[in-house]
């Protein structure tokens, strides 16, 4: 995140930013699916992820994903179902 902080305003450093938020993403995806497909099962870290889960998901990926990403693609589909999954 202080990666992220550090690069300048300015359409010129969109892609940088395109970057960071895809790792950022992607890296939530993973953690997503492991929960998802029960391959983390302990229930302490699970709830402290529902957290962190839906703040990243409100925060950042609502505010910074493409439209794509967001609704049209298969990308980031663990990251969204446990979000989904979460608000229920």
């Amino acid at each position: 995140m202080i990666e992220l902080a550090k690069i300048p305003s300015g359409f010129q450093y969109d892609d940088a930013r395109r970057q960071w938020y895809s790792r950022i993403f992607n890296t939530l995806n993973w953690l997503s699916f492991m929960i998802n497909e029960k391959m983390i099962t302990d229930k302490k870290m699970i709830e402290r992820m529902k957290l962190v889960i839906t703040r990243y998901y409100e925060d950042m990926f609502l505010k910074n994903a493409s439209a794509e990403e967001k609704e049209g693609s298969n990308s980031y589909q663990g990251f969204k179902k446990l979000y989904q999954t979460i608000k229920k």
